[in-house]
């Protein structure tokens, strides 16, 4: 057996090292989402929210060097038939440790191999502006000539730009689908010089790519699946502060191996400080496929608003965050571990070490493969509680009725755990693959910045993730994002009546169509081809809508309509 394990090893070095021959240990690219109130950091590699030192979600982006996040990063793990556990994730690789499960660079879909020097080429972001874009059109609308090129825009890395290399030095694969574009002349191919320009959605959007095969894994101590994760990050700026203290995030994971694989899972992992790491808690609401993190009691951290080793505070002004898979599907589980020097707990309930272990946290279990229960701290040791795949599911402002961190306080929990650091991942099933098929998982980070500590309403916090998901749902990339200087709804807020108005007489408006708060249609009208049209909501009950407005010229608008009553 031993001799065999040994051939298998050898089989597996020889061909990785015929297909990886990438030097892919510096993996430490990193951009910033920076153009509302959040300052998110990003790094390459499937790492996101921090540079490697330390933590880089700033909310709001106040200029203080308090964090919400610490660092969070990519999961992915599946098993063959014969049980044995793939894993690709990314934890702390980037901080000193160099241990990596992701490497930067697209695969090549023939073969699953990696391109020449893809962890050197591809150890970079793709930024690109709304306002850029804006300009890029109307450059090209005036003529049909591109005067006055955007660097960003013929640096976007499509299918086949014959601009790319003059940008960034290398050239793109032939024929590769990489980042997404408009194709306006129809030929396949993005080509800004023709009028081509991104497909983004956001006042700025950052696009990478990185692969689980390029490498040894040295996270997780697992053998390759063969994926591709093609990354988006995107914000909007708003008038709407709940928008304006968002970002989003796609990742389309594409799989490249041979091999059949079942149970496969997408999962984000992780490690929420607001401010002070001591004294935060967290839950999930499964009808909402939400995250949601909010502080201990009223005060960040100690009595006097410090913390432990000096790290910056929230004060008694500590927000609540939530993360919301904008997927259809219900998400498979949210599950978490415990670590750090403060916890005195089982080994058990502690950090995955190997892809067996990692898998479990991605299925509902802890790393020993018992499942998750419900009540206490959420590890049964005495055999008697009711599996759950959702840790502290419970809306904390109704403890001590349901289970959550509020409704812990005092069990052993509490008493095992206290000023212990913890971890959490939320997982998606996948598709089980075939080779080539490509699932997207999309997130939303957001924030309710007045909670109501200690055991705040998990509902607010979820409204303003209703109207955040309605709100992306309905964006488009060539939505006008400048404001609608063009268009105005008046009353709003309104009661019976709105009127649309343009204020540009050569436009008409030719398709209106309201949404929810949630994303769901309520009604649309085509063909009004009017300056001015007037709708009646007297139907409509009172709340938060979206109202897409299409003119004459193609261009498209969203906006916000609150219906309020007495």
């Amino acid at each position: 057996m031993q001799k065999l394990i040994a051939v298998l090893l050898i089989s597996f070095f020889l061909q990785f090292s015929a297909t990886a021959q990438n030097d892919c240990t510096g993996n430490s690219a990193y951009a910033e989402l920076d153009v509302n109130n959040v300052r998110a950091g990003v790094l390459q590699a499937g790492s996101l929210w921090w540079d490697g030192q330390d933590g880089k979600y700033h909310l709001p982006d106040d200029g203080s060097e308090v964090t919400a996040i610490f660092a969070g990063g990519v999961w992915v793990t599946a098993m063959l038939t014969d049980s044995t556990v793939r894993s690709a994730v990314s934890t702390y690789g980037h901080g000193g440790a160099n241990r990596y499960d992701f490497f930067p660079g697209p695969l090549d879909p023939a073969t699953g191999g990696v391109f020449t020097d893809g962890c050197t080429n591809w150890n970079k972001h793709f930024t690109v502006y709304h306002s850029e874009k804006e300009t890029h059109i109307s450059d090209f609308n005036a003529d049909g000539v591109i005067d006055n090129p955007q660097a960003n825009i013929y640096g976007w890395p499509g299918k086949n730009n014959p601009h790319f290399s003059e940008q960034h030095g290398f050239g793109l694969p032939e024929d590769l689908e990489l980042a997404p574009f408009v194709d306006t002349d129809g030929d396949g191919d993005y080509n800004p010089a023709a009028g081509d320009y991104p497909d983004t959605k956001g006042h700025q959007t950052v696009w990478w790519v990185f692969n689980d095969a390029a490498d040894i894994h040295t996270q997780s101590n697992g053998f390759p699946l063969g994926v591709e994760v093609q990354a988006t990050a995107y914000a909007f700026q708003s008038f709407d502060e709940d928008i304006n203290h968002a970002t989003f995030y796609d990742f389309e994971m594409g799989y490249y191996g041979n091999e059949p694989l079942s149970d496969l899972s997408f999962g984000l992992w992780t490690d929420v400080d607001l401010g002070c790491f001591t004294d935060d808690y967290f839950g999930f609401d499964s009808l909402r496929n939400t995250a949601f993190y909010y502080n201990e009691d009223v005060t960040d951290g100690y009595s006097d608003s410090t913390c432990l080793y000096g790290i910056p505070s929230y004060g008694n002004q500590v927000p609540m965050l939530g993360i919301r898979c904008l997927n259809e599907e219900p998400v498979q589980s949210f599950t978490y571990y415990h670590q750090g020097t403060l916890c005195d707990i089982s080994a058990t309930v502690q950090a995955p070490a190997v892809s067996k272990e990692y898998h479990n946290y991605m299925n509902g279990m802890w790393r020993d493969g018992n499942p998750f229960t419900i009540g206490d701290h959420g590890y049964d040791y005495f055999g008697d509680s009711t599996a759950t795949n959702y840790a502290f599911h419970s809306n904390p402002a109704t403890s001590p009725m349901g289970w959550s961190m509020c409704s812990a306080a005092g069990s052993f929990y509490t008493l095992t755990n206290s000023g212990c650091s913890h971890r959490t991942v939320m997982s998606s099933e996948a598709e089980n693959p075939q080779n080539g098929t490509k699932t997207t998982f999309s997130y939303a980070v957001f924030a309710d910045l007045n909670p109501s500590l200690p055991c705040p309403d998990s509902d607010v916090l979820g409204g303003i993730g209703d109207k955040i998901a309605a709100f992306d749902c309905v964006i488009s990339s060539t939505t006008d994002l400048s404001g609608a200087a063009e268009i105005s709804i008046s009353p709003n807020p309104a009661q019976s009546e709105v009127l649309i108005s343009l204020n540009n007489s050569d436009l008409s408006v030719a398709e209106v169509t309201f949404f929810d708060a949630a994303g769901k249609l309520i009604f649309s009208k085509e063909n009004a081809n009017q300056f001015n049209a007037a709708f009646d909501i007297s139907h409509l009950a009172t709340g938060v809508y979206f109202v897409k407005i299409i003119t004459n010229d193609g261009g498209e608008t969203t906006e916000k309509l609150i219906v309020q009553r007495e």
